[in-house]
């Protein structure tokens, strides 16, 4: 299937669903919450985290701490979690993607990293595993900008429109660590 195909069937599966009853604030907090813990556990465990679903749930939800596991990984449940309802907050009053917001996003994610959450890197990096090379450390910040006021100039479908800013995001790598997962929050 090809990309008007698939965006045109999400359209049309949306139109659909539109059809039903709204969903009560209990069904869509508890949906917020299954999409939340399912998305921390999943992005953690792409960077090598070893918690399980149901201990990512333990941890993010009841706030337990799981017996011989390193206080990073709970930090990094907990501060995915936080950007997660951080980025929730924002949608639920329509405020616009911005450097600062990226930035917090970042901050909460990298919550253990008090020398570098919310900072654009300052050294060369390189994705190991990537054909494409990150920015230059000089070329960020412009970068960032640049990405931003094309994101929002851009008129192509929503869906369309945030898989190409996650593509070119995580190509710049502003961070030194947490791109992926502040990106995939």
């Amino acid at each position: 299937m090809n990309l008007p195909t698939t965006i045109k069937e999400i359209d049309n599966l949306k139109a659909k669903l539109d059809q039903y009853p709204s969903f009560n604030e209990g069904e869509l907090a508890r949906l917020r919450e299954h999409f939340m813990v399912e998305n921390t556990y999943h992005s953690n465990a792409i960077e090598g985290n070893t918690l399980t679903l149901h201990e990512t749930r333990l941890v993010a939800i009841e706030g337990l701490t799981i017996h011989q596991k390193p206080l990073r990984e709970h930090l990094e449940v907990i501060g995915h979690r936080d950007a997660f309802e951080y980025i929730a907050a924002l949608s639920d009053h329509s405020e616009l993607l911005s450097e600062r917001v990226i930035k917090e996003i970042h901050a909460l994610v990298l919550m253990n990293d008090t020398k570098n959450k919310g900072v654009y890197r300052k050294v060369p990096v390189q994705i190991s595993g990537a054909l494409d090379e990150t920015s230059e450390p000089a070329q960020i910040e412009n970068g960032m900008k640049q990405l931003l006021v094309n994101y929002h100039a851009d008129t192509k479908h929503p869906l369309e429109k945030i898989a190409e800013f996650h593509l070119l995001f995580e190509r710049i790598h502003p961070f030194i660590d947490g791109n992926g997962r502040s990106g995939r929050c």
